[in-house]
């Protein structure tokens, strides 16, 4: 049984390693669950957006032409 990836793993995440990526994000929460309910990239990008849509995560300018780099919202830019 998979379990549902929660805003509080993405904060998590975000707060500990700065900016992310998508797959990065998915493939760091994969990691912390010890490799045994994987968090797909595709789950974790719908997440990402719901959470954006609440305002909670934002995403920020990458060098990557498609892939979304991600940062909490409060972060003002640089660090």
């Amino acid at each position: 049984m998979m379990s549902k990836l929660t805003e509080h793993e993405v904060i998590s995440v975000l707060e500990g390693h700065g900016n992310c990526m998508t797959y990065q994000l998915a493939n760091i929460i994969t990691a912390k669950r010890g490799y045994k309910d994987h968090v797909k990239t595709p789950q974790a990008l719908r997440l990402l957006k719901r959470m954006e849509a609440k305002g909670k995560v934002r995403r920020v300018k990458s060098v990557y032409a498609v892939q979304i780099c991600w940062a909490l919202a409060e972060q003002s830019g640089g660090e």
